[in-house]
């Protein structure tokens, strides 16, 4: 796809990009008169001519083109299809063979590019099940270096799902041509989709992780066989027309480049399997110039804008290139001054020179007249006046000569779109020349270590019998550095900056340092903070920050036995560690809070995950060092009131979540002296209204969930105590900070909600399952700031909406029965799995062997309400001293319609070039700079709290927010505790969420009121048990094609998993779900549905959802299976998951007042339009009477 040519900006040159708008200059009206006379003189003086020139390229087998009347897609595709015949074609075998990435996957889709690429080549494209899948977020690692399933389960999982692809694949790599079919949805050579260069990407980096897999099981043949796999791919994009399929091709070869240099620094390589691989390497070609890409695509794409530009003005402008252009009138007035005859020749002629230039055999000559040609072009669009702005500025600048300059100034405008960016990209490609060399240098390396049993001492012993010269360091015109290391050698050259930095590169330390480095055998050196240059490999989820410093790992249900503690121990720079679902114990604890492994330690993290792990008291003991941390969660874990005492000195944290432990009233305590704390839940515990006095100190809170406790309506009165300070002589009291408050599920009544009222900053307020009425909310009605009021689950009825007309942006959730109530009434019985429960008896339900197989269609239709937020400014703030906001999109959307770019978009201050607009241009591309190409993502100065905003001009219904986070160099964390915010006309808040950790890729859904809707289909197979029992089963899901809902902010939901039922108004369920999101597209890119896989306990009592827990474990989704289980001792319901049968982590504790007698089993739900699968196994129900 194209994505380059929406914003016209010029590269490597000091000039303010093309806005296409004039100035306005003073003027005496005497001269007004002049002037018009003059004008009217230059338009006669060049009215318009008819075209007339003919446009002859260098390529064989292109006729003369007539530009007046040429369709330069059409011609383009007209020479590929004739030179590049399909059973030759890589492209149209890959097209035969999988579903491109950026094309749906989905069938009931129209696709018209797909039907004219196989119309053009003859060909039936793939079915829509053929897919590569994309890689495990956050493990870059693993086309790093070589790594097992143990140490990363979850790639190992993907990669399986990929492999009968990959062998298809493999063989099409031979085919030694390419060409993919262009098609443009207006007919535009610059619109022409480009799907096969980002599939490209997902195919390479399949290939490397299976080639790093190979590596670490010594299977070094395979893994050779993949790297040349990845490198012939690479060379066959370079033969494409544009330059991005060039780019994308020197990307890919340099992935592989890396990976070569870790297949030559294993220790069993030997000596044959290296000859083999020099061999095979020898018939792969060299990276091409891009000769044909500047004399075919891109000339004709730089043409084809002018030829709309020539024939409809201002208006071809934005047809072809989306760009919004200022006073069209004027600048039509402009392009009317120019001869557009000698405009198409300077413009050709210009790709003519460029030609001939990349046609020079001598490397030093070609780059030399490369840069020269740059230069000149460079000075040129000075001379014309170009920092000026627009099109108007170049033509009436004082350095353009004078107004009959025009037909020059109009072409060097028309050039500046494209061509200064394209050509800097063949630096890029004479850099991967180099690297071809280095690479053969680096064999040539290993194979006189292999003789000699020794790393040359220099390069100049390799030549002769193991090299032919060395290879020359393009940016400085200097042999190739290296460097003999302990136990391996580096050969380097000098990076972007020109400067040798000893062969460090920044992911070492230092961005500023960036030589490209070629490693054979080990890097024993250590950087200046004393870190070791390799990068640690551990299993989980990793993030690194653009210094290439490891800050985030998440082992969240995985396996972490075997885990080293000690090097994890010992990494400083991370900022985040998830333990969520682990086995991680108490020494595991002690051992990550020591600094016995020197350094630091980890005494710069900020945020630790433990929920529903078996840490208890002791494991808090040495937590109580880690006084960095500013977020904890501790819930469903073995704590106490002991254990909070060893938490009384970590007075940074800001984040407390102690939901469903033992602690009471005495541990709280030990909070008091946390006066950072500003989200603190205490859920489904001991906590009574003694307790709350111990919060009054924590005057920073902003969100309080006492959700499940034995609070009382005398207890509400501690919580008005909660304020930042005492009032000052002569200043009003301060306002309470509180914004959130749970309640649900507490013994508080109508009496207490009297307490409440001073709450002034409340917006969010939870009393389900409590007992308020209608009379009781009149004490609420003064909260003007209240925006979510949940009160499921009580006595009030519609009379109590009276009491809030005055706040008309509150969304008020009242629980209402359906009017059909289903009547569960069994069905038949399938043996040993109990009666069948099908309210809908359209589901099919079988036996297999021990199997039962339940599968639910989707449903027909949503009933669903999603209330609407009025506001006129949406704003994201980043609180904090010495911060950079980066977004690359902010999209508001009313009615499923994106109306952010109708607004005015500002921010705190710009740096980098990264300018407000950037975040409401329709580039959701979160990387920086991509391929070369101008980037689209905002840039603020390092300042304290930046922001920034769109003002929609006016009031707007807002249904929901969505941001694209940054996503290059792990910068995604810049925008980590962002508040996203909407404010009406008089700037009040209407609105208001902040978030602690922002979304990495591709972007995170802000919805200002999630959807409500009423499941359909939810079969259930149940069986009646009296007493105590212990169930447990084994749960696989599937999601079969299918037909999403294509809302922008509805997630789908599916669920498999056990059901413990007592009545309509009492149940609990532990489920394996499924929540499918559509991501939307745009013109040029379909949306898809993003699948996420979780584990959710929960318990309805009343018709509210009381106490749920999520865990999210993206792994478990599709094949993989899981156990479920759940405990009856009286009225307590425990529930345990598990990853192999074998060991059980508890999952969450919830006393409910259940019947001597209830039914339990398995259920499956379905509120998507897609069919759902699920199959339960190892079913065992255990009961005093069966137990031995």
């Amino acid at each position: 796809m194209r994505e380059c040519w929406h914003r016209f900006t010029l590269v490597d040159y000091d000039t303010s990009p093309l806005d296409v708008r004039c100035g306005s200059y003073p003027m005496k009206k005497s001269l007004l008169p002049a002037v018009i006379l003059f004008l009217a003189y230059g338009l006669l003086l060049h009215w318009p001519r008819p075209l007339d020139v003919s446009l002859k390229v260098d390529a064989a087998g292109m006729p003369p083109l007539d530009i007046a009347r040429a369709d330069f897609l059409a011609e383009l595709n007209r020479h590929g299809l004739r030179h590049v015949p399909t059973a030759e074609n890589l492209a149209a075998g890959l097209f035969e063979t999988m579903v491109p990435g950026e094309w749906s996957n989905d069938g009931t889709m129209e696709n018209p590019a797909g039907k004219a690429t196989a119309v053009a080549l003859g060909i039936e494209l793939a079915g829509s099940d053929r897919q590569l899948e994309s890689y495990p977020v956050g493990y870059d690692i693993i086309f790093e270096q070589p790594w097992t399933a143990a140490q990363i389960p979850v790639a190992a999982a993907w990669l399986d799902r990929q492999q009968a692809l990959l062998n298809e694949i493999q063989p099409l790599l031979k085919r030694e041509r390419y060409f993919q079919y262009y098609h443009s949805n207006n007919g535009q050579l610059i619109s022409a989709l480009l799907p096969l260069p980002g599939s490209a990407r997902s195919i390479s980096r399949a290939y490397l992780a299976r080639a790093m897999h190979a590596l670490a099981e010594n299977r070094l043949e395979d893994a050779g066989r993949d790297i040349l796999a990845v490198l012939q791919l690479g060379e066959r994009l370079g033969q494409g027309y544009f330059i991005l399929e060039t780019l994308v091709g020197i990307a890919v070869q340099e992935m592989a480049n890396q990976a070569v240099c870790q297949w030559l620094s294993h220790p069993q390589l030997t000596a044959e399997l290296l000859d083999n691989f020099k061999a095979d390497l020898a018939t792969i070609p060299a990276p091409r110039l891009p000769v044909q890409a500047f004399d075919l695509a891109e000339r004709f794409a730089a043409l084809g804008i002018s030829q709309a530009i020539q024939r409809q003005g201002a208006a071809g402008l934005a047809a072809v290139t989306g760009a919004h252009v200022n006073n069209p009138v004027l600048v039509d007035l402009q392009l009317s001054l120019a001869d557009w005859n000698e405009v198409f020749r300077l413009q050709n002629d210009r790709f003519d020179h460029l030609v001939e230039i990349l046609k020079i055999e001598d490397p030093r000559q070609r780059r030399a007249a490369v840069d020269e040609f740059r230069q000149q072009m460079i000075e040129e669009l000075r001379n014309a006046g170009f920092s000026r702005s627009g099109f108007l500025g170049m033509t009436f600048s004082l350095r353009s000569g004078s107004l009959f300059d025009a037909s020059r100034n109009v072409e060097l405008a028309l050039t500046s779109i494209m061509l200064p960016t394209s050509v800097a990209a063949i630096e890029r490609v004479e850099q991967s020349l180099m690297t071809r060399k280095a690479i053969e240098t680096c064999i040539a390396i290993r194979q006189y270590q292999m003789e000699n049993r020794a790393y040359p001492e220099n390069l100049e012993v390799l030549v002769g019998d193991f090299l032919q010269s060395i290879p020359n360091d393009i940016k400085v015109d200097q042999p190739l550095r290296y460097r003999k290391l302990e136990k391996g050698a580096l050969l380097y050259s000098v990076g972007p900056s020109g400067t040798d930095n000893g062969g460090w590169f920044y992911p070492s330390w230092d961005p500023s340092r960036d030589d490209r480095v070629f490693l054979v055998g080990k890097d024993d050196r250590t950087d200046v903070l004393g870190n070791p240059v390799e990068r640690t490999l551990l299993p989980g989820e990793h993030y690194y920050n653009e210094r290439g410093k490891l800050e985030l790992i998440s082992f969240a249900g995985g396996d972490i036995d075997g885990l080293e503690m000690q090097k994890l121990a010992r990494l400083s720079s991370l900022r985040s560690l998830d333990f969520t679902l682990t086995r991680i114990s108490d020494e595991d604890l002690a051992i990550l809070a020591s600094r016995d492994g020197g350094g630091d330690g980890l005494m710069n993290l900020h945020q630790l995950y433990l929920r529903s792990t078996p840490v208890s008291d002791d494991g808090l003991a040495e937590l109580g060092k880690m006084t960095s941390l500013q977020t904890l969660m501790l819930d469903n874990t073995e704590i106490t009131d002991d254990g909070l005492v060893h938490l009384k000195n970590l007075t940074n944290l800001q984040t407390l979540i102690l939901n469903n432990t033992e602690i009471t009233d005495d541990g709280l305590v030990h909070l008091k002296n946390l006066t950072n704390l500003q989200l603190l839940v205490l859920a489904n515990t001991e906590i009574t209204d003694d307790g709350l006095v111990h919060l009054k100190n924590l005057t920073s809170l902003t969100s309080l969930n006492l959700n499940g406790t034995r609070i009382t309506d005398a207890g509400l009165l501690h919580l008005e105590a909660i304020a930042p300070s005492e009032p000052q002589l002569g200043y009003a009291a301060p306002e309470p900070q509180l914004g959130q408050l749970w309640l649900s599920g507490t013994r508080v009544s109508d009496a207490g909600l009297v307490h409440l009222k001073e709450l002034s900053n409340l917006y969010g307020l939870a009393l389900s399952s409590t007992g308020v009425t209608d009379a009781g909310l009149s004490q609420l009605a003064g909260l003007t700031r209240l925006r979510d009021l949940h009160l499921q689950g009580t006595a009030v009825t519609e009379s109590g909406r009276a009491h809030f007309q005055d706040n008309p942006n509150l969304n008020l959730h009242v629980y209402e029965k359906p009017e059909s109530e289903v009547k569960f009434e069994p069905s038949h019985v399938i043996e040993r799995w109990g009666s069948v429960i099908d309210p809908d008896g359209d589901c099919s339900i079988s036996r297999h062997a021990d199997e039962l197989i339940i599968s639910v269609p989707g449903v027909a239709d949503y009933s669903q309400s999603s209330p609407k937020q009025i506001g006129q400014y949406v704003r994201l703030e980043l609180p904090g001293d010495d911060k950079i906001l980066s977004v690359a999109e902010i999209e508001v959307f009313q009615d499923g319609k994106n109306i952010a770019s109708e607004g005015t978009i500002t921010q705190s201050s710009t740096d980098f070039d990264g300018h407000a607009e950037r975040a409401n241009d329709g580039n959701t591309s979160g990387e920086y700079y991509k391929d070369l190409v101008a980037h689209s993502v905002t840039h603020t100065k390092r300042e304290k709290d930046p922001w920034i905003e769109i003002d929609l001009g006016r009031r707007r219904p807002i249904d929901m927010i969505r941001v694209w986070n940054r996503t290059d160099f792990g910068m995604h964390s810049r925008l980590d505790g962002f508040v996203l915010s909407v404010h009406d006309e008089n700037r009040e808040l209407v609105w208001q969420e902040p978030h602690t950790r922002a979304a990495g890729r591709p972007h995170g859904l802000y919805p200002l009121a999630h959807a409500e809707f009423r499941q359909f289909n939810a079969p259930c197979v149940l069986k009646n048990v009296t007493g105590d029992f212990t169930f447990t089963v084994n749960v696989a899901m599937d999601l079969q094609p299918g037909r999403s809902s294509r809302s922008y902010f509805y997630s789908e939901y599916h669920g498999a998993g056990i059901l413990v039922w007592d009545s309509e108004n009492l149940f609990a369920t532990e489920e394996r779900n499924i929540f499918t999101t559509y991501q939307p597209g745009s013109q040029d890119a379909p949306g898809y549905d993003l699948p996420r896989s979780w584990f959710n306990a929960k318990a309805f009592h009343n018709g509210s959802n009381i106490f749920p827990i999520f865990i999210g474990t993206d792994h478990f989704f599709r094949e993989v299976s899981s156990w479920l289980r759940v405990e009856r001792k009286g009225t307590q319901l425990t529930f345990f998951l598990s990853h192999d049968g074998e060991q059980w982590i508890e999952t969450r504790k919830v006393s409910l007042p259940l019947a001597e007698s209830v039914q339990v089993g398995v259920t499956v739900s379905n509120a998507s339009r897609k069919q759902v699968q699920a199959i339960f196994s190892d079913y065992e129900l255990v009961t005093p009477a069966s137990s031995p």
